[in-house]
């Protein structure tokens, strides 16, 4: 985020794990509306949302604008922009000309993951990163190889990237709800082209000291890869069903009686899924998705 306090970064990450407010990216993108303002879904009245009572009052910001960028069928981006104090709201013209712009964006934005995908998930030889954060965002302690993995993602203006907090603030509320949910974890690109997975867990506290949070960074394996390429490449729910019968070694009789479809049926599905993902058989299908050196034996 440009020209926001590390603190109000914070905050707006914890709001949006949090729930129950106006203007979330999930509920926005679960919706169908691609663009919206604070303005508009509160009716005028800001002060009924609790980030802008927290954040956005405290920040000097007015109106806030949120988008979405969808494209067959997933969420690929997603945005926000606000107005200063004495700044006009945000217009219907501006908000229909994005809501028109907002799908190609994701479009393209779902092709380059494609693309990405395909030929940049490379075996690195580096080993994972360990950063260690207090419920603070404080930094307890940090491992020799996460300062490296760090220090090739883009500056931001605070101790750590945006990524580090979210997926840390992430596996805290999984941890304090202890309900089920969206996995605390998150795959980015390095402007090296190489791919990044982290991921975070919560540690116990001891009976002197207080609990902390890990978060570990490590290259993209294609294991990690494979289902952002099977959204790319926008599998339907029951493609995705048979995808991964057919990586179990599953033929296609039992695909049928498992499923409750004819054998026909799942002949077509299979035969839609190659054409998708670009192979003609399951074994090229499985190099795809899962063998590292795919693409340097092909």
């Amino acid at each position: 985020m440009e020209n926001v306090s590390p603190a109000a970064h914070l905050e707006l990450l914890d709001n949006e794990f949090l729930g129950g407010d106006f203007l979330e990216f999930n509920g926005l993108a679960n919706s169908g509306t691609l663009v919206a303002t604070l303005k508009e879904v509160t009716a005028g009245e800001q002060l009924r949302s609790r980030h802008y009572r927290r954040t956005n009052a405290n920040s000097g910001w007015s109106d806030e604008l949120r988008a979405v960028l969808p494209s067959g069928g997933a969420t690929w981006g997603q945005f926000c922009l606000a107005r200063g104090d004495g700044e006009p709201a945000f217009s219907a013209p501006e908000v229909l000309f994005l809501t028109s712009v907002a799908q190609s964006i994701g479009a393209g934005l779902r092709s380059t993951v494609l693309l990405e995908c395909a030929t940049s998930v490379k075996p690195s030889g580096r080993i994972p990163g360990l950063v260690l954060l207090q419920d603070d965002g404080s930094v307890d302690s940090i491992s020799e190889q996460a300062l490296e993995w760090l220090g090739e993602l883009p500056e931001e203006g605070m101790e750590l990237p945006t990524v580090i907090y979210a997926v840390a603030r992430r596996a805290r509320l999984l941890a304090e709800t202890n309900q089920p949910g969206l996995p605390a974890r998150a795959r980015l690109r390095l402007p090296s082209q190489q791919w990044l997975v982290v991921h975070g867990t919560r540690l116990r506290s001891s009976s002197q000291g207080h609990a902390s949070t890990a978060v570990i960074l490590e290259p993209a394996r294609h294991t990690d890869m494979a289902p952002l390429t099977l959204q790319a490449c926008e599998l339907t729910p029951r493609e995705r069903q048979i995808v991964e019968m057919l990586l179990r070694g599953v033929f296609v009789p039992e695909m049928a009686r498992t499923l409750w479809l004819s054998p026909y049926t799942v002949r077509d599905h299979i035969k839609a899924i190659y054409g998708k993902l670009g192979v003609r058989s399951r074994p090229e299908m499985t190099a795809k998705l899962f063998h590292e050196h795919y693409g340097a034996t092909h």
